[in-house]
C-alpha cells in the first residue's frame, strides 16, 4: 500500500487526435508532487514529423518503451477513450514483463474493453462531410474550428489513423489485472451505465465507476474534481 500521495507520476494517454499539450489543462491544477507527465504518439504534437502509427499494437508497443524511464517511483495511468483502451493495453504488457504496477489505472469515456460497439465501425473511412458530422456528435471542437479548413486538413489524417487504429483492434481476454481501476464517462456518452461496468472483468478489485454530466470530453468541464478522485485515492492508498 502506497501512504504518501506525493511525489507520484500521473502518466496521461491520448484520446483519438490528441498530443501530449491536450492535458496541460491538467497539469496547471495537479496536487503538490503529482507529476503530471502527457506521452505522446507518433504523428503529433514534439513527433508531428514522425510517421502516422494506424494500429493499436504498435502505439502500445510506441508508449511501453516510453514508459521505462517513469515507471521507477509510483506512478498512475490515465487514459481518455482512445487513451484508455490504449492505458489498459499497456499495463498489461507491463504485467507480462514483470514489471512494477502502477497504484491506479484510471480510465475515462470508454466501455468495458469486451463490449463489440458496432457504433465505431468504419468511422475512418467515411466520406469528408460525415467525418466531420461524426467529430461534430462525439464534442471536444468548438464550431469555430470546423470551419477552419487549414484546422481540418491538418488534423483529419491523425483522427482518421487513430480511428482506424481503434477499429480494427480485437479484444482478447486475458487474466485480470492486479491493480484497482476506476472507471470515469459523461452522462451523454454513446455507452451506458452496463456497458461501463463490463470493465470489471479486467480487474481484480472492485471497479468503480462514476458519471460526470457532459458528453464524450467530460473530462475538460470536470477536470479539477477528476484530480481531486486521483488525490483521494492516492491518499487511500488505492
Amino acid at each position: 500500500m502506497y501512504k504518501n500521495p506525493s511525489d507520484v507520476n500521473l502518466i496521461c494517454f491520448p484520446y483519438a487526435g490528441g498530443s501530449k499539450y491536450s492535458y496541460l489543462s491538467f497539469e496547471s491544477i495537479a496536487p503538490k508532487g503529482v507529476n503530471v507527465i502527457p506521452i505522446e504518439l507518433p504523428g503529433r504534437g514534439e513527433r508531428l514529423l514522425e510517421p502516422l502509427l494506424f494500429d493499436v499494437n504498435s502505439m502500445v508497443d510506441d508508449l511501453f518503451v516510453q514508459l521505462q524511464d517513469l515507471i521507477h517511483k509510483p506512478y498512475v495511468i490515465f487514459g481518455h477513450s482512445m487513451g484508455a483502451l490504449l492505458g489498459f493495453l499497456v499495463v498489461k504488457k507491463i504485467t507480462e514483463n514483470s514489471l512494477s504496477l502502477p497504484l491506479h489505472l484510471i480510465v475515462s469515456g470508454l466501455e468495458g474493453p469486451s463490449v463489440k460497439d458496432e457504433r465505431k465501425k468504419n468511422r475512418a473511412s467515411l466520406p469528408a462531410d460525415e467525418f466531420i458530422e461524426e467529430l461534430k456528435i462525439l464534442g471536444g471542437i468548438s464550431n469555430e474550428i470546423f470551419e477552419d479548413i487549414s484546422f481540418l486538413s491538418f488534423f483529419e489524417p491523425i483522427l482518421r489513423a487513430d480511428f482506424k487504429a481503434i477499429e480494427q483492434h480485437k479484444y482478447s481476454k486475458g487474466n485480470a489485472l492486479d491493480i484497482p481501476i476506476c472507471v470515469l464517462f459523461g452522462s451523454e456518452e454513446e455507452f451506458s451505465l452496463t456497458e461501463a461496468l463490463f470493465w470489471q472483468e479486467e480487474s481484480n478489485f472492485e471497479v468503480e465507476v462514476i458519471q460526470f454530466s457532459g458528453d464524450h470530453f467530460f473530462i475538460f468541464e470536470h477536470k479539477k474534481q477528476i484530480m481531486d478522485i486521483i488525490k483521494k485515492r492516492l491518499a487511500k492508498g488505492q
